[in-house]
């Protein structure tokens, strides 16, 4: 048992923080205490620390981005297969969703998620991102698995009618 030199209670020694500078190796303050005292500290110093820290990355800035490029160069392989993991789970997760089918010609292969009707601007256009903002958004409707070749072809499709109805517009406000 020991006694806080703040708040006076007789707590168990696992209620302090250790410190390597103390003759206990313990804080004479217990966790409660300490915790009070360093969200008053970040409060109060909140501007000075700012300060250091944007001085410390002036000083600092190119000697870090060298260390990080250096880094993504040495673990590349490894980092881009993680990445390639993470993505195919967020795309597994969304072929769990809307289905494992091309919803136009029934193929199981070179699967993609299509934005019913084209994209709004709301979602991302595709990729990752798009299978992020779809899980995020809990499988919206308005989406829908095709494989690439439909895919494809169903954009042209929209494109054709879109150049057909502005000709349309066009000739009709000739007239």
């Amino acid at each position: 048992m020991k006694k806080c030199t703040k708040c006076g209670e007789e707590k168990g020694l696992g209620e302090f923080y250790k410190d390597k500078q103390r003759k206990l190796e313990l804080s004479p303050y217990c966790k409660k205490c300490m915790r009070q005292i360093m969200q008053k500290d970040y409060v109060t110093h909140r501007e000075q620390r700012q300060a250091s820290r944007r001085k410390w990355w002036k000083n600092n800035s190119e000697k870090c981005k060298q260390r990080a490029k250096r880094y993504y160069l040495e673990q590349r392989t490894v980092l881009l297969s993680q990445i390639r993991i993470r993505n195919a789970k967020l795309f597994k997760q969304c072929l769990d969703h809307y289905g494992h089918i091309c919803r136009l010609c029934g193929s199981t292969k070179n699967l993609s998620m299509d934005h019913i009707g084209g994209n709004n601007g709301e979602s991302p256009k595709a990729g990752a991102r798009l299978w992020r903002w779809i899980i995020k958004h809990s499988f919206p409707p308005g989406f829908r698995t095709l494989c690439r070749a439909c895919n494809v072809r169903d954009a042209k499709l929209r494109c054709k009618k879109r150049e057909e109805a502005k000709n349309l517009c066009q000739n009709s406000s000739i007239t």
